[in-house]
């Protein structure tokens, strides 16, 4: 299933490749977003796992405190959302673009690579 919803600050398209499952949801932002995508990963017992795509050249540009803050952000707000009933096992994976891993954040650290 393809919705497409209109923001202000350009156009949001959520893409469901497994109806009836957030597991695969993606959600795809503006060109010129800091985000470009974010997609709900592995949802197992053990991971629960949020991927963010992230402007390679935005994401060079922010200092690492700052990028800790982003990733630290980020994995504490996935971990409220799917984890609140349950043990905190939300995990966050940051990737450029092009497909480097360029940060990870977990219950127990935050990793700027």
């Amino acid at each position: 299933m393809r919705q497409t919803a209109s923001v202000t600050s350009g156009e949001v398209q959520f893409v469901r490749p497994n109806p009836g499952s957030i597991e695969g949801l993606e959600i795809r932002y503006a060109e010129n977003a800091l985000v470009r995508s974010a997609r709900v990963g592995a949802m197992n017992s053990e991971h629960k796992e949020l991927l963010l795509t992230m402007d390679e050249i935005q994401w060079n540009l922010l200092p690492n405190a700052q990028k800790q803050e982003v990733l630290a952000a980020a994995r504490s707000t996935w971990a409220e959302k799917i984890c609140s009933g349950g043990p905190d096992i939300a995990y966050l994976i940051v990737k450029t673009e092009r497909g480097q891993v360029v940060g990870r954040a977990d219950p127990h650290s935050v990793t700027v690579l």
